[in-house]
């Protein structure tokens, strides 16, 4: 009988629902290929339209197809709180596939509530 290679799986979970992220060798090299160019094309979005194509695009790429508009309704609509899951689950790609190196996104700065312009 063949043996079957075992695809390395991660579940996180995003609005109540648990997603089931895959790591086989062609989705890594995904992965890798794209990883890296996320935050350029959210950056270089020059629309609203734009920002949302990328992020969209870019949910359906770790979770699968047609799961942008559960990910939109489960951050209650808001597209902040989208792009938000999108770099959690970069973050979440990122330390699996360099295990040995974690990848950690800086927490934002604390503002004062007096305060308009932090530091």
């Amino acid at each position: 009988m063949a043996k079957t290679k075992r695809v390395k799986t991660k579940d996180i979970d995003i609005g109540g629902k648990t997603y089931t992220l895959t790591f086989s060798d062609a989705d890594v090299t995904t992965y890798l290929e794209q990883t890296s160019l996320i935050p350029k094309k959210v950056h270089a979005a020059q629309s609203f339209d734009e920002s949302v194509e990328v992020l969209k695009n870019s949910i359906e790429l770790f979770l699968g197809a047609d799961s942008f508009e559960q990910v939109f309704n489960d951050c209650e609509q808001n597209i902040l709180n989208v792009m938000n899951e999108l770099f959690m689950l970069l973050e979440v790609v990122n330390n699996e596939i360099y295990p040995d190196e974690e990848i950690e996104i800086p927490p934002e700065p604390e503002i004062e509530e007096d305060e308009i312009f932090p530091d």
